[in-house]
């Protein structure tokens, strides 16, 4: 357990951690619970209703239905966080095992069709070809999600991870090459060593530093593919719509996910409540650079 001594890691992990847990226990302990203030008075006595600014009458405000911030943000984060951890490990996975087979069988003809399939998502942004996707299962039709919420979020996960998958495995299984190119794997080979021998012994140990760079990628990536849906409505879990016409109104989030939250309320530089998008951006930022505190954190520890 050296590593918990790593400053770097030991930060990282405990800001991540009280997100995660604090977001469980929270929903667990007080049932979902969010405080609401609906109207105050101000100082001269004055009606006032929302949305509230920050240490105004609540920490960090209050959105247009005067729900605080944040217990609505600490609700959110086990969507946020959670999410993107499993969509960059789903991605990082994938990429690792087609990566290294890719780069230890030389079927030039194949390896050359694959290379050059998996390279045109270099030029595909994977945000487009996640919303044209998941729309069918994250927007909310008129009779009814055909999904469950759990399901929703599952299939997202899934379809996201996947997407982020193509382009790093051209860079694992660029590695594995060069790997096995080196003079010492060579002399390996010629000493009668098998696949096996020469992944557990040479292969791993020297793609390792590159899988931990791949990870904090996809995490960013996976970030940013959740962030461009929810500016386009498709909200992380699903979004409400409302096909009342006398009752109208814009499509929302099903989760207090971070990007959803912002994304539901893109609009708030128009109404003055700026709040409402850099509150949850501050905690995105705080997220990614826990992120790669952690990671930084690793690679000192494999150092030593």
């Amino acid at each position: 357990m050296r590593i918990l001594w790593i400053p770097s890691f030991l930060i990282g992990s405990l800001i991540l951690a009280s997100l995660l847990l604090g977001s469980i226990l929270y929903s667990l302990l007080f049932d979902s619970y969010i405080a609401q203030t609906s109207f105050a008075y101000n100082d001269a006595g004055e009606l006032q209703g929302p949305p509230f600014a920050p240490f105004e009458f609540s920490f960090l405000g209050t959105d247009h239905f005067g729900n605080h911030l944040a217990p609505t943000l600490l609700m959110g984060a086990k969507y946020t966080i959670g999410g993107v951890i499993a969509i960059a490990l789903i991605g990082i996975l994938m990429a690792f095992v087609s990566g290294t087979v890719l780069g230890f069988y030389k079927i030039d003809q194949l390896r050359i069709l694959i290379k050059n399939s998996l390279f045109a998502f270099y030029f595909i942004p994977g945000s487009l070809l996640a919303y044209l996707i998941l729309k069918p299962i994250l927007w909310e039709p008129f009779e009814g999600f055909h999904y469950s919420l759990a399901e929703r979020i599952i299939i997202q996960i899934v379809v996201i991870g996947v997407l982020l998958a193509p382009p790093a495995t051209l860079l694992v299984a660029d590695t594995v090459q060069d790997i096995l190119m080196r003079e010492y794997a060579l002399v390996s080979k010629t000493l009668g060593a098998t696949r096996r021998h020469l992944f557990r012994v040479h292969v791993l140990p020297g793609i390792f530093s590159t899988l931990l760079q791949l990870l904090f990628n996809c995490l960013v990536q996976a970030f940013l593919i959740i962030g461009h849906l929810s500016i386009f409505k498709l909200f992380f879990g699903g979004t409400k719509v409302s096909y009342d016409p006398f009752s109208p109104s814009p499509p929302a989030p099903i989760t207090n996910e971070w990007f959803s939250y912002m994304g539901n309320y893109y609009d708030s530089f128009l109404t003055g409540a700026t709040w409402l998008l850099w509150v949850p951006l501050l905690a995105i930022v705080l997220s990614i650079i826990s992120f790669q505190l952690m990671i930084r954190g690793i690679q000192q520890y494999v150092k030593q």
